[in-house]
């Protein structure tokens, strides 16, 4: 492949805004050679070892979020609060001030995710802990957000399977409040997308406590899913702390918060 080949191979692997990793590029053809005086002459910028960005263009997290994706071999999503936050539901922050951005994924993510940029922190979640074989491919509960016009869209939680997958860290790092905050303005949520994703979730917790906050606010669509339908374990579960057993999805809520 002549050079001026390789250039434009590169413009098309490697847009500006996005990452690609020394391995993906040679697997697509880009010889090591072209990349390496790409680094020499300044056109091509090595992040960290064996990590590239063209120069010109700041890296953003959606760009290092859609270069994820474009190369992973399997579905990777902007979950939980992340995903709620980008449909206009959330806002946080971590404590350091950096973005925290939550990732679900069947297999582990690599570990240049969070040596990009001192940004963002990126926060894996085992999916196989929330969700059974077949919803992170399923397009009913993805949501897909454009943030270049030049370039491919990622994709996110919709609201419904981010707000379960935000429920796996209360009382954690989310609190009951927050929570519930977060579901004041989840007013319209898909009955058959719920349907679907509750009967697919094998996390007992997490099922409780939607149920529980469902019925704090009983919105129309909470009025259209029997949580008889589903599987929610057996036996009482401590999820506050201190708090008072609710008697018919057998969790401890906060006492300010029960009745």
């Amino acid at each position: 492949m002549t050079k001026s080949r390789y250039k434009a191979e590169l413009e098309k692997l490697l847009p500006f805004g996005m990452v690609a990793t020394k391995q993906w590029l040679t697997s697509k053809g880009i010889s090591r050679h072209f990349l390496d005086n790409g680094v020499k002459s300044g056109s091509i910028i090595s992040i960290t070892p064996g990590l590239y960005c063209r120069a010109g263009i700041p890296i953003t997290w959606e760009g290092v979020v859609t270069s994820l994706q474009t190369m992973s071999e399997w579905p990777v999503h902007v979950g939980g609060i992340s995903s709620l936050e980008l449909s206009g539901f959330a806002h946080y922050l971590t404590p350091q001030g950096k973005k925290l951005i939550h990732l679900f994924s069947e297999e582990k993510l690599p570990t240049w995710l969070n040596r990009v940029s001192s940004k963002y922190e990126f926060r894996h979640h085992t999916a196989k802990k929330i969700w059974l074989p077949g919803v992170m491919e399923n397009s009913k509960v993805i949501k897909e957000h454009s943030w270049r016009e030049d370039l491919p869209s990622f994709c996110a939680s919709s609201p419904e399977k981010g707000y379960l997958e935000m429920l796996m860290d209360v009382p954690g790092t989310i609190s009951f409040e927050h929570a519930d905050e977060i579901m004041q303005g989840l007013t319209n949520l898909s009955p058959n997308r719920l349907n679907l994703l509750l009967s697919s979730c094998c996390h007992v917790k997490v099922k409780r406590l939607f149920f529980w906050f469902g019925r704090r606010h009983n919105y129309r669509w909470y009025q259209k899913i029997t949580p008889n339908d589903f599987d929610l374990g057996s036996g009482k579960r401590v999820v506050a702390p201190g708090g008072k057993l609710d008697t018919e999805f057998l969790i401890t809520v906060p006492e300010s918060m029960h009745g």
